[in-house]
């Protein structure tokens, strides 16, 4: 079975050459001396990558994996659990984030008071901060769980313009916020950053282009950007059999 695998550069190149039968140094040099050409739209991505893939003897529409890998990152108080019980959506997990999260600030918090503010955030309180945790809870849209292709990604938020989930997951984010007693930073210091790598049969339209440009990018010693951006909601759990492995990151 061929996984499409954007773990690190090498796993990616071996994977798109073992999908277009051909030797992982035969792609690498390529790639390497093509020119692939991008925008903002996407459309000239495509385009540039059909005329690279027929210029080495690949048909873009006939190429098949069985599936890919993908990266979920996140910063998490048990590392572990996601061996256990695999990735969970926002809806499922929410009542235990709020319980860890007030075993961070039960300190300087009674409980009563603790489940006051968490009453008054999901009715009508906490500001911007708020309203942002109530659109996530309240909308199964924004429960995922979300995961990107490339893993590399994770480690530049900025350059492809998205929220840093190894530094904060959003939902806590929003609460840490809305409560203003340096929760998130309590938050920070005790939570492990990581990212969990699992299977899936789903390997959507864009996923090929986008490990392309990785590759293209890996081989010419270039960070992986916004072209090599390509992420899929989960849409329900992903279940402990299909984890792979939970990495521990700086």
């Amino acid at each position: 079975m061929v996984y499409l695998d954007c773990h690190d550069a090498t796993s990616a190149l071996t994977s798109l050459a073992t999908a277009f039968h051909l030797h992982d140094d035969d792609l690498a040099r390529a790639l390497l001396e093509c020119n692939l050409e991008t925008d903002w739209t996407g459309e000239r991505e495509e385009r540039s990558i059909r005329s690279f893939l027929s210029e080495i003897d690949v048909d873009l529409d006939s190429v098949r994996f069985d599936g890919a890998y993908y990266f979920h990152g996140t910063r998490s108080l048990e590392p572990e659990a996601f061996i256990r019980e695999g990735i969970l959506p926002l809806g499922a997990v929410i009542d235990r984030i709020w319980s860890s999260l007030y075993d961070l600030v039960r300190d300087q918090v009674n409980e009563s008071d603790w489940q006051k503010f968490r009453a008054e955030l999901e009715r009508d309180g906490g500001g911007h901060s708020g309203r942002l945790y109530r659109i996530k809870v309240s909308n199964a849209f924004h429960h995922g769980p979300y995961a990107m292709l490339v893993r590399d990604n994770h480690f530049n938020p900025s350059t492809i313009g998205g929220h840093d989930y190894l530094a904060t997951p959003e939902i806590v984010e929003d609460i840490g916020r809305a409560f203003n007693e340096n929760l998130q930073e309590r938050f920070e210091n005790k939570a492990k950053k990581c990212i969990v790598k699992f299977r899936s049969s789903r390997v959507q339209g864009g996923a090929l282009t986008a490990a392309l440009w990785y590759a293209y990018s890996a081989v010419r010693g270039d960070p992986a950007g916004w072209a090599c951006l390509h992420s899929i909601d989960c849409k329900g759990a992903i279940l402990p059999g299909a984890v792979v492995g939970v990495e521990q990151v700086r």
